[in-house]
């Protein structure tokens, strides 16, 4: 037979342990549409350059298009905070932005993206 406090000590991790898995739970769902959405937007970003980037009208079409597909996916992108350059053969396009996610008891997490997408030029599209 066990002695009350051994009982008890192994209820009490039980619990810390419940609770941490809940916490971590609830981490997952808050983080993770923000994770898919920013991949949303640079797959976005790669299609843009593949097919509208060497375009004659270019950079004001990519802008409009970018920030289309942000407010769509609720991300706080500024069209001050699309990039594009034009080095000998490629496209580069960056966007820099924060997202904050807000959790119980107002705890306000500022996650910072980076995104970039390199394409060469393959030639003219038709």
């Amino acid at each position: 037979m066990r002695a009350w406090g051994e009982e008890g000590k192994s209820n009490l991790t039980a619990i810390l342990v419940i609770l941490l898995v809940i916490l971590g739970a609830y981490a997952i769902l808050k983080l993770l549409p923000v994770k898919i959405d920013t991949y949303a937007f640079e797959d976005e970003m790669a299609e843009v350059a593949k097919y509208e980037g060497f375009q004659v009208q270019g950079d004001q079409n990519i802008r409009r298009r970018l920030m289309r597909k942000a407010q769509e996916l609720g991300l706080p992108v500024q069209e001050k905070n699309i990039r594009i350059t034009r080095p000998p053969g490629k496209l580069v396009i960056e966007a820099n932005y924060t997202v904050d996610v807000t959790f119980i008891g107002g705890y306000v997490y500022s996650w910072d993206f980076q995104q970039k997408v390199d394409v060469p030029r393959m030639g003219k599209l038709r």
